[in-house]
């Protein structure tokens, strides 16, 4: 009984002992889910139309070809995906991980003379999203409290040829606030 006692009386020690307030810092993460895929329009002359109700409707959508691009990881830290054409559409899904952490806020920036980014489908985290302070056109989301991961879909379309560089930042409240991914996108 004895025995007892003096275990469960250490065990309270050592556990009343830590500095809890340190434990709880983690850096967020950012992850793209694979496969990233990509959407080209082969012919524009192979635009079947419909016709109902009198009304001619143009269907593109059965003429989309479907294609996963890798991701390589680069010496100075971004990751260089698989070429890609001018009007390809590009699809993934952002997942967003503060650990213990709350999410404070998520931006995603690129010269939009070259690249035109959207979110996708952010009816699915709306209740996590602060939309008082959030900008979906500019691609900013700020988070209310309480929400530690999120995932939601993006997907962009490249406007002229070149190398360019795409930044996902995401912010939490821990000490170690912000990680940013960089995706090298060559667009021929």
């Amino acid at each position: 009984m004895k025995k007892s006692v003096l275990i469960v009386l250490l065990g309270v020690l050592l556990l009343t002992s830590c500095n809890w307030e340190n434990e709880n810092h983690f850096t967020p993460r950012i992850y793209l889910t694979l496969p990233i895929a990509k959407c080209c329009h082969t012919d524009s002359l192979l635009i079947d139309t419909v016709q109902t109700d009198s009304v001619l409707r143009f269907d593109t959508t059965l003429y989309c070809v479907y294609d996963t691009l890798g991701a390589f990881p680069q010496s100075d830290g971004r990751q260089r995906l698989d070429s890609i054409h001018v009007g390809d559409t590009v699809y993934t899904t952002v997942a967003l991980d503060a650990f213990a952490n709350n999410l404070v806020a998520f931006s995603l920036t690129c010269d939009t003379t070259a690249i035109d980014p959207h979110l996708c489908n952010i009816d699915s985290i709306i209740a996590a999203v602060n939309m008082g302070l959030s900008d979906t056109s500019q691609c900013a989301l700020h988070f209310t409290e309480a929400h530690r991961a999120v995932v939601f879909p993006i997907h962009y379309v490249p406007l002229k040829s070149g190398a360019h560089d795409i930044v996902l930042r995401v912010e939490s409240d821990s000490r170690f606030s912000s990680a940013t991914l960089t995706l090298l996108q060559p667009v021929k």
